[in-house]
């Protein structure tokens, strides 16, 4: 659709994003608002374990988050939203009494075509879908935004899923969960992955820097010099598993570890021990240099810090993002290109597993019936 090649997987759909820069007059996202439980309301139909009650639970507790949502509510919206999205989860989990991967399969199968056709409804007037994932999209609207908004109410009224709609006017991504957005109003007020704020192993200095720069507000060396706040350099790491050590300068680390880049550091090793001795050696990744911290008594930005590194990283982070040649044609993931080819030359490609142990949820993957389907597709 457009410049996107889609792979129907047995998760929700997503399309493959490089990195890019994208500013426009109006970047609309449409989310669809409990998309899998909507779904499953659509199907109407129970696990085959339990009773049709089922139904009635799920329904109530999603027009409760969807009331929650709309007088502004968010803490209860937020708790019936993991509630139902759990239940969703649980039926593709053996162990619970949910279980039932055919309507699973049926859940993903319609989110996905379902969406699909919003990509077309779009696509076809002429607009670029920038990204879509699992239950929505953005597009870049220009300024085209009532346009925009009529074609998904449209989709609204006849598929039956509510919309929610968010502005911005940069779009800043390196991958389809790493991704930043930009409003004048709000600033970068929604930020993913690598760009985000959660779970981070890489230091903030070095996206929110890139970000900055690309807003307008500050150039690279500028906001990275500026910063006084040593959290934001930090890199970390944990190693598991029992035998395993982390090294550094022929000293015995913890576990886990956050670390500076300085001008004066060593690097960092993780140490395998078998039943002779050290087995192996392997360097932790972005550990050269290091200077360990894993305790703070203030945030001050140490003498040492090598501030030349860190503008680097941010520089070529900005460099690969607004290297945009060739990124016009999306292009598909090495194994299902691979997959393609080996069909072109009549091999029959099936979901990997073995006898006794088939994956991908395919049951049965070697007999005829199933490689006979599947030659066929």
């Amino acid at each position: 659709i457009g410049q996107h090649v889609i792979p129907l997987t047995q998760g929700g759909l997503h399309t493959i994003v490089l990195p890019r820069i994208l500013k426009s007059e109006a970047i609309l996202e449409f989310d669809a608002s409990s998309y899998y439980p909507s779904i499953l309301r659509k199907i109407g139909r129970h696990p085959e374990a339990l009773l049709k009650t089922w139904i009635s639970i799920l329904n109530e507790m999603t027009d409760k988050r969807l009331a929650a949502k709309k007088c502004g509510n968010g803490t209860e919206a937020d708790v019936y939203k993991i509630i139902i999205n759990s239940v969703y989860g649980k039926l593709a989990e053996k162990h619970s009494i949910n279980f039932d991967p055919n309507l699973q399969l049926s859940v993903v199968i319609n989110g996905q075509l379902f969406l699909l056709t919003l990509m077309e409804a779009f696509n076809r007037s002429g607009f670029e879908v920038i990204v879509a994932n699992t239950d929505g999209l953005y597009i870049n609207a220009g300024k085209r935004i009532d346009e925009a908004i009529n074609i998904a109410k449209k989709w609204s009224a006849e598929t039956g899923f509510e919309l929610d709609n968010k502005y911005s006017t940069i779009y800043v991504a390196t991958s389809v969960n790493d991704y930043a957005l930009f409003s004048p109003k709000s600033g970068w007020f929604h930020k993913k992955g690598k760009f985000g704020p959660g779970k981070r192993t890489a230091p903030t200095i070095i996206t929110d820097a890139v970000l900055e720069q690309i807003c307008g507000n500050t150039e690279i060396p500028g906001y990275i010099g500026a910063s006084k706040n040593i959290l934001e350099f930090l890199y970390s790491t944990s190693v598991k598993g029992d035998g395993v050590e982390v090294n550094q300068n022929g000293a015995q680390l913890q576990k886990t570890n956050r670390w500076y880049r300085s001008v004066n550091g060593h690097q960092m090793e993780r140490v395998k021990f078998g039943p002779d001795g050290i087995s192996s050696k392997t360097k932790i990744p972005d550990s050269a240099n290091a200077v360990v911290v894993n305790s703070l008594r203030h945030f001050d930005i140490p003498e040492d810090i090598d501030m030349d590194f860190y503008i680097d990283e941010s520089q070529i982070l900005l460099s690969q993002l607004s290297d945009e040649a060739g990124n016009s044609q999306a292009k598909l993931p090495k194994l299902i290109s691979d997959a393609i080819t080996s069909q072109g030359e009549g091999f029959v490609v099936v979901p990997k597993g073995w006898r006794g142990n088939e994956k991908a949820g395919v049951p049965r993957t070697f007999e005829p019936e199933t490689i006979d389907y599947w030659r066929n597709m």
